[in-house]
């Protein structure tokens, strides 16, 4: 763990702070977006939306959903929603893995997400926990971003995607492309004319090129990544605008919702889907902004995720699934301790990797005294 990192887990990482937004702008966004896209991020529907934010709120044509090639029932009724954040979607894996354990997962049926969270549900759906926990083991800054900066072209970009690509590529197996278990639709934000505006793509009954290019798209940050084209428009993140994206799942009738979020400081609009019953989970402590959570794919940095989403995970089994009053009651004291046994085993596990680096660099340092002297 790097001494920035170790700093951020002693101040307790501070909270980001979510702003609504009337209207999103594609020149005003650029010039602030280091300072402001973790807020937008976060801001859902509000960006693009006047009124109160309702479903009722979002124009059918703006939210387009695009349908499946063939029909597919799935068993479950529950809806599983990802939200979007980058490198903070690690945390996202250890919730699913104690929600899995805990049996509260049989009954998805429906996934959506945005951007990370779009990635984690086609890793949740074509393979299991322990694979998820293999594939983001193996994300990891190089392959993330890939030098090929261009930002004097009008898709302008600063890293490449060849990498990400192949790994989905590889991911992606026809046979897991067309036996999806699950309904899963992905939340994209096309780009026309300067603003923004959501849509939902569905995944099921695409061909494994289509799946791909959503996946991009669905987590083309602008700038940092250029925008995708499909169909002839172009799409970016689907977190400017919709970063948690019930509507697709709520508009097929879907009215119980497992949704992980990646926000600690944000709070849950139960109001905006009043007959719905929603399970929340955010974040016990905050996962970084832009640079240290977002686009901070350090090993140490993923690993506290993962162990802080399985400790949320399994705490929310008991105050949010199961409502113990017990739990509730110690849930602040219980979140302190978790935190500070995280840390605890993260600096065992820095102090294992500094013994194994200085015992092979030694070891190194004698073979090469034995191979001098071999002839001796």
């Amino acid at each position: 763990m790097n001494d920035e990192f170790e700093a951020d887990f002693e101040a307790d990482f501070e909270a980001d702070k979510d702003n609504e937004s009337a209207g999103v702008n594609e020149a005003e966004f650029e010039a602030d977006f280091e300072a402001d896209f973790e807020t937008n991020h976060d801001a859902g529907s509000n960006v693009y939306t006047a009124g109160d934010g309702s479903v009722d709120d979002i124009p059918s044509v703006e939210a387009e959903i695009v349908e499946e090639k063939k029909e597919f029932a799935p068993k479950g009724k529950t809806g599983l929603v990802l939200a979007g954040g980058g490198a903070k979607g690690a945390y996202q894996v250890g919730v699913l893995k104690a929600l899995s354990e805990a049996g509260l997962l049989d009954d998805v049926g429906y996934i959506s997400g945005d951007s990370i969270g779009a990635i984690n549900a086609m890793l949740y759906s074509i393979g299991d926990i322990p694979s998820m926990y293999d594939t983001w083991e193996n994300i990891n800054m190089p392959e993330v971003f890939e030098s090929g900066m261009d930002l004097f072209s009008d898709n302008p970009r600063l890293f490449s995607r060849n990498k990400v690509q192949n790994m989905m590529n590889l991911l992606l197996t026809r046979d897991k492309v067309e036996n999806l278990p699950y309904v899963i639709y992905a939340g994209v934000t096309r780009l026309e004319n300067g603003a923004y505006y959501p849509e939902y793509m569905k995944l099921n009954g695409k061909s494994k090129e289509e799946m791909i290019q959503i996946l991009l798209a669905s987590s083309a940050i602008p700038i940092v990544y250029e925008a995708v084209r499909i169909n002839g428009k172009d799409y970016l993140d689907g977190g400017l605008t919709d970063n948690e994206p019930i509507k697709p799942l709520y508009d097929l009738g879907i009215r119980r919702f497992i949704i992980i979020g990646l926000n600690s400081a944000k709070t849950f609009n139960y109001s905006k889907y009043p007959d719905a019953e929603c399970f929340v989970i955010y974040p016990s402590h905050d996962l970084g902004d832009l640079l240290s959570g977002t686009m901070n794919y350090e090993t140490t940095a993923k690993h506290f995720r993962q162990m802080l989403g399985e400790k949320d995970g399994q705490l929310a089994v008991k105050t949010i699934f199961e409502k113990d009053p017990i739990y509730i009651s110690l849930r602040s004291e219980i979140n302190r301790t978790n935190f500070l046994e995280i840390q605890n085993t993260l600096r065992v596990e820095k102090a294992q990797s500094e013994l194994g680096a200085s015992i092979d660099s030694h070891m190194k340092y004698f073979k090469d005294i034995e191979n001098r002297f071999k002839d001796y």
